[in-house]
C-alpha cells in the first residue's frame, strides 16, 4: 500500500471551515471566559443570540512538535522531586510554527496574536503562564493531558493500570494508585486516521506535523509571598498526525561493531598544486607570468607580495610554526582564546 502524500493545500481549505480553527478571521470575536463550578474559568462560544458563554470552546492548531520539553511516555513529565503525587502525572509536550508551509506560518502567527489577546482578556495583573511558553518568547503553545483520573467512568483506555509497563522507577508509585485510579491515553490518531496503539505513541508522536484540538482552563494561582499567576493550560482533546518527523541521523558511535577509528594526520592528501605553466581558469590562453629580469633580486611589498611576481606570501601568524609534515598547505595551529584551547584548521593560499 502506498504512502499516503500529504496535502498541505487540501488541509488547510478544510481547516478554514472549521469553526475551532485558531486563525480563522475574528476569531476571538466569538469566544469569551466563564467561570466553572469547580472553580477557574474555561474558554467558552459566545451565542450571537443571546450573548451568552453556552457552548464549551475548543481551539484547533496545526504545527510542529517541538523535541524540547517533549513529555509523551508512559508516567509524563512526572518526577519525584516535585513532591507531587504520582497521580498528578501529566503527559505534554510544546507546538512550534510550522516554517516549512508558508500558509500554515502565517496562520500560526494570526494564531499566537489571538493568543495574546485571549490572555489579555482575563489576565487582569500578574505573571501568565503556561499556555504561551516563556522560555520561547510565547511564540510557542505548551499542551499537556493528565496520565489518570480517579477510577467511576468507563475507563476510555481499556489499560489495566495494574500492567501498564511504566519503567521500572515508576513501578512502587503506579502500584500505590492502582486502586483508585485508571491510565488516560493520549488520543492520538495516525496518517491514514486509525487510532495509533500505545505503545507507538511516544514514537510517532515526536516530531510530527500535527492537528491538534484541546480546550483552554484559567486558573488564579496565589503564591505565599503575596504574588499570584495567572494560569493557562492546553488539555489535549485529539491529535491527529498530518506528517511524521524527520527520522534523528544515527550516530556512527551507538553500538558500532567494532572501536571507531580515526584517520591519522599523516593519511591526509593535500589538493594537488597546479603546474607553474598552467592557464588560469576562465583564461584558456593566458600567458604563463614572467619571471623577474636577469641580474635582479626580487624584493617585498607591504601587503606580502614579491616584486614582479603574482605569488603571495601570507603573514606569519602564532602557532603556523606547528606544521602539517607532509604538505605546507595545510596547517593545525593551537591557539590560546579567552581562556580556551581550540584548534584551528586553515590553509595558506
Amino acid at each position: 500500500m502506498a504512502a499516503k502524500i500529504y496535502d498541505a493545500k487540501a488541509h488547510r481549505t478544510a481547516l478554514m471551515t472549521n469553526p475551532t480553527y485558531f486563525a480563522l478571521p475574528n476569531f476571538t470575536d466569538g469566544v469569551g471566559w466563564k467561570e466553572e463550578p469547580t472553580g477557574g474559568h474555561s474558554l467558552y462560544l459566545i451565542n450571537e443570540n443571546t450573548d451568552s458563554a453556552d457552548q464549551r470552546g475548543y481551539i484547533t492548531q496545526v504545527g510542529y512538535v517541538l523535541p524540547t520539553k517533549y513529555f509523551c511516555g508512559r508516567g509524563g513529565s512526572w518526577q519525584e522531586k516535585n513532591g507531587k503525587p504520582f497521580s498528578n502525572a501529566k503527559y505534554g509536550f510544546l507546538l512550534g510554527r510550522p516554517d516549512d508551509y508558508p500558509l500554515f506560518g502565517a496562520d500560526w502567527d494570526a494564531g499566537i496574536e489571538a493568543a495574546t489577546a485571549i490572555q489579555k482578556s482575563i489576565v487582569a495583573e500578574g505573571e501568565a503562564d503556561h499556555w504561551l511558553d516563556k522560555d520561547s518568547g510565547g511564540k510557542v503553545i505548551r499542551l499537556g493531558m493528565r496520565c489518570f483520573e480517579k477510577k467511576g467512568g468507563d475507563n476510555p483506555s481499556g489499560v489495566d493500570i495494574a500492567k501498564w509497563p511504566v519503567p521500572a522507577h515508576l513501578k512502587n508509585h503506579l502500584a500505590a494508585i492502582s486502586n483508585t485510579h485508571d491510565v488516560c491515553l493520549l488520543p492520538v490518531y495516525d496518517v491514514d486516521d486509525t487510532l495509533v496503539s500505545e505503545p507507538l505513541i511516544e514514537k510517532k508522536l515526536r516530531g510530527a506535523l500535527i492537528e491538534v484540538t484541546y480546550k483552554l482552563n484559567h486558573w488564579f494561582i496565589k503564591k505565599e509571598n503575596g504574588r499570584h499567576i495567572e494560569s493557562f493550560t492546553g488539555d489535549i482533546q485529539q491529535i491527529v498526525i498530518k506528517k511524521y518527523g524527520k527520522p534523528q541521523p544515527r550516530s556512527a558511535f551507538h553500538r558500532a561493531a567494532r572501536p571507531i577509528v580515526f584517520a591519522p594526520i599523516s593519511a591526509i592528501v593535500a589538493p594537488k598544486a597546479p603546474a607553474a605553466d598552467a592557464p588560469a581558469p576562465n583564461a584558456p590562453n593566458a600567458p604563463a607570468p614572467k619571471a623577474p629580469a636577469s641580474g635582479t633580486t626580487a624584493t617585498s611589498t607591504n601587503d606580502g607580495r614579491e616584486a614582479g611576481t603574482s605569488k603571495v606570501t601570507p603573514a606569519k601568524r602564532p602557532g603556523d610554526e606547528l606544521e602539517n609534515p607532509i604538505t605546507k598547505k595545510s596547517i593545525v595551529s593551537v591557539r590560546m582564546k579567552m581562556g580556551y584551547w581550540y584548534m584551528e584548521v586553515g590553509s595558506k593560499r
